[in-house]
Formats: C-alpha cells, sequence, structure tokens
C-alpha cells in the first residue's frame, strides 16, 4: 500500500516543496494552504471520517485546517527570509517536431537544443503542469500574452516564447496544447530534471532570459508573474529586460 504523501498528485506535492517568493508572498501563502487543503482533503479526510463518525467529525477536521494554516503562515514567513537561489540554465529540450516551432525558434537542425541557440533577444519561459488548475485557467490570458508579444514591432528586439511542462509527458504536453488551443512551442519535462534546476519553483512561473553584451543569455525575471493581466504583465517584462533592478 502507497504511503499516504505518495497518493498526493506530484504537482500538489511539489507545490508544497517549493520555497516563497519574496514578490507576492501573501498570495503565496494563500496558495500554499491551498496545497495543505488539498493534500488534507485527499489523504487525512476520509481516513478522519471512517475513524470519527458523528456530527463533530467535520468541527474536527476543520480544525485541523486551521492549524495547517497557522503553520503554512509560519513556515512561509521562515522560508520568506532565504535568498532566492538563481535558475540553473544549463538544460536541453528536445527539438520540437513542428517545423513553424522550429523556425520560430531559429533552430536548423539536431534532435535538441540548448537556451542558448534560440534565436531571440528575449526568452520568456512559462514552467506549467497540465494538472494545475490555476495553469488551465490561465491559459487563455498566456495565448493572449503570447498574440501581444507576436504583435510587437518588428523593429524591436526578438522576443520568443515557450512552455515547459513539470513532471508532464509529450502526451499530457499535446493534450494540453490541443484543450487550450495553445500556439507557441510546449516542451516535456517528465522526471522533473528542468525543475529542479531552476529551483522547483510553483507553477506556474516565469523566467525572463535577455542577451547580455557577451551574447550569452542572463535571467532579468523569475516570479508568478500577472497572467490576468496580460497588457500589463508583458510591459513589466520589457520594463525589467531594460532595468532589472
Amino acid at each position: 500500500m502507497p504511503r499516504p504523501w505518495r497518493m498526493v498528485p506530484e504537482n500538489y506535492r511539489s507545490g508544497i516543496r517549493s520555497g516563497v517568493s519574496k514578490t507576492k508572498p501573501l498570495r503565496i501563502f494563500f496558495l500554499q494552504f491551498m496545497d495543505l487543503i488539498k493534500l488534507a482533503d485527499i489523504v487525512i479526510k476520509p481516513k478522519f471520517s471512517s475513524i470519527c463518525k458523528g456530527k463533530f467529525t467535520m468541527r474536527y477536521f476543520n480544525l485541523i485546517c486551521l492549524s495547517l494554516l497557522f503553520l503554512t503562515l509560519c513556515c512561509g514567513q521562515a522560508l520568506g527570509q532565504v535568498s532566492e537561489a538563481e535558475p540553473a540554465l544549463d538544460f536541453s529540450l528536445s527539438a520540437p517536431e513542428s517545423d513553424v516551432h522550429r523556425q520560430y525558434l531559429g533552430l536548423l537542425s539536431g534532435d535538441s537544443f540548448s537556451l542558448e541557440q534560440i534565436k531571440a533577444d528575449i526568452v520568456i519561459i512559462e514552467i506549467f503542469s497540465m494538472y494545475c488548475p490555476i495553469c488551465q485557467r490561465e491559459a487563455a490570458n498566456i495565448n493572449t500574452l503570447f498574440s501581444l508579444i507576436q504583435g510587437l514591432p518588428s523593429q524591436d528586439k526578438t522576443i520568443r516564447f515557450l512552455g515547459i511542462g513539470a513532471g508532464n509527458s509529450a502526451f499530457e504536453i499535446e493534450f494540453f496544447r490541443k484543450k487550450y488551443a495553445i500556439e507557441f512551442p510546449l516542451f516535456s519535462d517528465s522526471d522533473f530534471v528542468i525543475h529542479k534546476k531552476i529551483g522547483e519553483v510553483r507553477t506556474p512561473h516565469f523566467l525572463g532570459l535577455k542577451r547580455n553584451d557577451k551574447g550569452n543569455l542572463e535571467k532579468f525575471y523569475s516570479g508568478p508573474g500577472d497572467a490576468p493581466h496580460p497588457q500589463a504583465f508583458l510591459e513589466t517584462l520589457l520594463k525589467r529586460s531594460k532595468d532589472p533592478s
């Protein structure tokens, strides 16, 4: 019989393990609390209900949830004091099968490629999961963000947008693409290799990379983003790419 922790969907487990962003701590605390409630609902509640039958069952269960909220806030404040680690960008992705996506990223040949090989001045990456309810809810806004990027004046810096599915297989990636009519390239990270390299961030998470004077990509943005407001989020990314401070 699997341990209760293993019964929890991987995207919930990875979210609970994630660190706390200092940009929007209240939102992160709330999301952490919701993750813990889901964990309690999946693992604790069925066992608790079978053992403690009666009118006080839900009252005790709600007390447990409130205790989890208190622990989340305490742990979140402690984690928020830890400096955010720099994401490691030395990973490879499988080259897209679509010729349109290959051309979009500026890839000529090969079965795999590194981020440095993308022909762009700025690269925006969304770390998502097919099972992430926020990713599902904000998919339409992300499509709008991509359209806004595509509509930028051609004389401006070249921007490329792509998504990496943390823990998602190629089949799950394709399902997500079709379900939400996504046009930008999506890539599988089925074994969480890339997810671990960039710090096991919570989904959805965005990385903004830009070319420095030496022609190498360097991070200028890392955070949950503002997908509900695509235009404002794009303006923030463009501003940060010029002045990261």
